[in-house]
């Protein structure tokens, strides 16, 4: 088990997951996902780009079937917002390799699209392609103003368009235990 369990739970895509929760709880969904791309760094092993039908939600917190998916197993029904399947790292366009800053990347967007309920790029002509590579993000906090300032900037922080701008994983994982253990931080910035 490299960080990645098998569980039964509801679709990050479900209707019933448009519901808000609290910013603490929803930070906390988020923890055992940042965890899973801190033990694969740790491995010298790279996520890749995320099957997006293969993000769920339990009440342990936000979860992603095993990366590498077993083609053999059953592929779950949902629809992903077909944006979020554009969104690409910067690199990708670019067609570098994909590395652990491209993991940070498309962690950045799960966790935007988790906690905002949006994708953080402006389409053109239904692609996001142009405003990634110029590091155009939409501020989370016009979706959801009650974030913190400082999570706000990390979260942007890991989308930024050249892979040595990100935070990495260790960095990330770190100042999110934080977040988890202030509660005057988790009140409006």
């Amino acid at each position: 088990w490299l960080g990645w369990k098998e569980r039964s739970g509801h679709s990050l895509f479900a209707s019933e997951r448009r519901l808000r929760k609290p910013l603490r709880q929803e930070l906390a969904d988020l923890y055992p996902l940042i965890n899973s791309y801190k033990i694969w760094h740790q491995l010298g092993l790279v996520v890749g780009r995320p099957v997006w039908r293969r993000l769920f939600i339990d009440d342990c917190g936000l979860f992603m079937l095993d990366p590498k998916p077993a083609f053999y197993l059953a592929q779950p029904c949902v629809n992903p917002l077909i944006a979020l399947e554009r969104c690409r790292s910067a690199e990708e366009y670019r067609h570098l390799p994909l590395e652990f800053a491209g993991d940070v990347f498309y962690l950045g967007l799960i966790i935007y699209y988790y906690l905002t309920g949006e994708i953080p790029f402006l389409l053109r002509k239904g692609w996001p392609t142009q405003k990634i590579l110029a590091g155009e993000i939409i501020n989370p906090h016009l979706y959801r103003s009650t974030l913190p300032a400082g999570l706000g900037r990390l979260i942007t922080s890991m989308l930024a368009p050249e892979p040595s701008q990100r935070p990495s994983i260790d960095t990330i994982a770190g100042l999110w235990n934080e977040y988890l253990k202030l509660d005057q931080v988790l009140v409006k910035p």
